[in-house]
């Protein structure tokens, strides 16, 4: 395996992993990282996923994006949507694209789906959503105020694109722990902004979509929904297993695994 940085004119870092062979694949992954929107990194990447796209000859661009609350979510959005319009005009214009996001990375993925629909631009012929969502609707259980005063150390106003030892979870899991997850992320945004309309979702390119029953921090139907709102969808639940089972070494991950290497499309089509 060939790891890579890539700088992009927006400032983002990414890395690129390829084999010799999938190097001469006309198919590329661009992977979106979990973290709630708010933690997270690009090196933040499961080796089981990584080494079933590797043994199909698929490449992967993993690529940070910007953390709220220091960025909204509408610049996140918008400038997660100019990452992979770099990629994939600029810098492999030749390649076919699958999108793979993980939790929060899944939300972007869907975000910047809709606007490539939106746009008529070139679309991914393919979506992987582990645990995701398309909406924040979720988040409106979160009704407490957030103790930014708790945090006086962390910088809350400074752009930033990359956490890498993950100093931010503690702000996440306070979040999460105290019901104000909402408050957190939404001090300069308007809620309800990020809906998806179905005559967008419609268009969407087929989806695999997997999530966990007891799962408790997404929940479990909405991966569920958006595998009967995406056409040509392929669901896949395990059951009672935390949100981000991906990085367990548990049978019925390696399964859910399998399944997914068997419904990713062949390169050599």
């Amino acid at each position: 395996m060939i790891k890579e940085n890539i700088f992009l004119p927006n400032h983002t870092e990414c890395f690129l992993y390829h084999s010799e062979e999938s190097k001469m694949s006309n198919l590329m992954a661009i992977y979106f990282h979990g973290g709630g929107l708010i933690y997270g990194s690009k090196n933040d990447l499961p080796k089981s996923l990584l080494n079933i796209l590797l043994e199909k000859d698929i490449s992967l661009i993993s690529a940070d994006y910007f953390l709220a609350p220091n960025s909204s979510i509408e610049d996140i959005i918008e400038d997660a949507y100019q990452t992979v319009h770099y990629i994939i005009t600029d810098l492999f214009p030749d390649k076919r694209f699958q999108f793979i996001g993980r939790s929060a990375g899944s939300f972007i993925m869907f975000q910047v789906v809709h606007r490539l629909v939106s746009t008529n631009s070139q679309l991914p012929i393919q979506l992987v959503n582990f645990y995701g969502y398309s909406s924040l609707d979720h988040l409106k259980k979160y009704t407490e105020s957030f103790p930014f005063e708790n945090f006086p150390t962390f910088d809350f106003s400074s752009p930033i694109k990359d956490d890498p030892l993950f100093e931010r979870f503690l702000c996440y899991k306070e979040a999460i722990d105290h019901n104000s997850l909402k408050n957190l992320l939404f001090h300069k945004d308007k809620f309800n902004s990020f809906i998806i309309p179905d005559s967008s979702i419609e268009k969407f390119p087929p989806a695999f979509h997997t999530a966990s029953s007891s799962d408790k921090e997404v929940p479990f139907s909405i991966s569920k929904q958006l595998s009967k709102k995406i056409l040509n969808s392929t669901f896949v639940p395990v059951y009672y297993l935390e949100h981000d089972f991906l990085k367990l070494d548990h049978p019925d991950v390696n399964k859910t695994l399998k399944k997914l290497s068997d419904w990713l499309i062949d390169p050599k089509f």
